[in-house]
């Protein structure tokens, strides 16, 4: 999935992003992400969080992606999910151990208001 940096490049509008592919998810860090589900472009808030260490927020986001879409979300509640993971995983140092389970990103959308 590309990051941050490419970022401003791909989110130029619904057709530059759509010419991607038809599943586009673009990570913005702390502010969240954007995806093209084929036909919208939908966006999520990043989750709040204090960093200890961000390696491997980039696959947790991923990871979390995958495991909600895998589960039948739909892909703005996978982007959702997704972003909760990459936020949680930065609290602890070196990633893995702080990776989070699924009823954790679960409760931390609730604490902000997403109820998936």
């Amino acid at each position: 999935m590309p990051h941050t940096f490419d970022f401003d490049l791909l989110v130029i509008g619904d057709v530059d992003l759509a010419m991607h592919g038809p599943h586009v998810v673009v990570k913005n860090g702390p502010d969240g992400a954007v995806a093209h589900d084929g036909f919208t472009v939908l966006r999520t808030d990043g989750i709040p969080a204090e960093p200890v260490d961000t390696v491997g927020a980039g696959d947790s986001f991923d990871a979390g992606f995958a495991a909600a879409h895998l589960r039948g979300l739909s892909t703005a509640d996978a982007l959702a999910c997704a972003a909760a993971c990459g936020a949680l995983s930065t609290r602890a140092h070196d990633g893995t151990p702080s990776q989070p389970t699924w009823d954790e990103a679960m409760a931390a959308l609730s604490r902000n208001g997403k109820n998936l």
